[in-house]
């Protein structure tokens, strides 16, 4: 159902949290509906510059999304930020919860970033 980038521990999905691996199916039952291709371009690595620790802590993932219509793009994050509003991580930003976001960091492409906050409990998770 999805791929891995050159250099990410396929291994690493051992050591995330349930809530993150819930959300990696749910977008790759999205993609698989919509024939789109995923393909995970960040797990639990290291990256230089990153100072977030949700990946070192596996409760992020991210997604290359240079395969994604526009539309897409957008129903995505509509979908798991809707879904998943209440264990999602919180923007430092604007004190937001999304579950999804659709960034660019510096000279790298746009990709998807999926999170959840670190105090997720089963309670909070409520699907529509």
């Amino acid at each position: 159902m999805f791929k891995v980038k050159d250099g990410v521990d396929i291994n690493d999905l051992k050591n995330m949290s349930p809530f993150t691996l819930l959300i990696l199916a749910d977008v790759c039952f999205f993609a698989h509906q919509h024939n789109i291709e995923v393909v995970l371009t960040s797990l639990m690595d290291s990256v230089p510059g990153r100072v977030f620790k949700g990946h070192a802590e596996g409760r992020c993932f991210d997604v290359r999304s240079s395969n994604w219509p526009p539309s897409l793009i957008e129903e995505i994050q509509c979908l798991i930020n809707t879904k998943y509003s209440k264990i999602a991580q919180i923007s430092k930003a604007d004190g937001i919860p999304r579950a999804c976001v659709y960034h660019k960091i510096s000279d790298n492409e746009y990709h998807f970033h999926f999170g959840v906050r670190p105090n997720a409990e089963i309670d909070y998770l409520i699907i529509p």
